[in-house]
């Protein structure tokens, strides 16, 4: 396995979240990004000092809509592991909204 490790989620069409792990960081330091169409909508930067973060405003791409409120959380697991999980709301002009709710992203092994 080469390091870093990334790990890509598809929330809906042309919406994707990646997460990226170093594989040896004590302190769990993940950055998170959400885009749209290629476009990145939010970055966060998780850790074990920075469990969970929120978005403070919509942020918009084209149709498309990431709402306010939505939150990354990193979750510890049993056997070294750890999940970035992801509830929120996407909405696309005209379409159903995308509720996201505790959504896992990504799962990481630690070294």
């Amino acid at each position: 396995m080469s390091l870093p490790i990334t790990s890509t989620a598809t929330l809906r069409p042309n919406c994707k979240a990646v997460s990226t792990f170093n594989g040896t960081d004590s302190n769990l330091m993940t950055p998170v990004i959400v885009s749209i169409n290629d476009h990145v909508m939010w970055t966060e930067t998780l850790s074990k000092t920075n469990l969970t973060a929120r978005l403070s405003k919509n942020m918009h791409q084209g149709l498309f809509t990431l709402c306010e409120g939505a939150e990354l959380e990193l979750e510890l697991g049993d056997n070294n592991t750890y999940r970035i999980k992801l509830t929120g709301k996407i909405t696309e002009d005209g379409s159903t909204p995308t509720i996201l709710k505790d959504e896992t992203i990504s799962t990481f092994t630690i070294k």
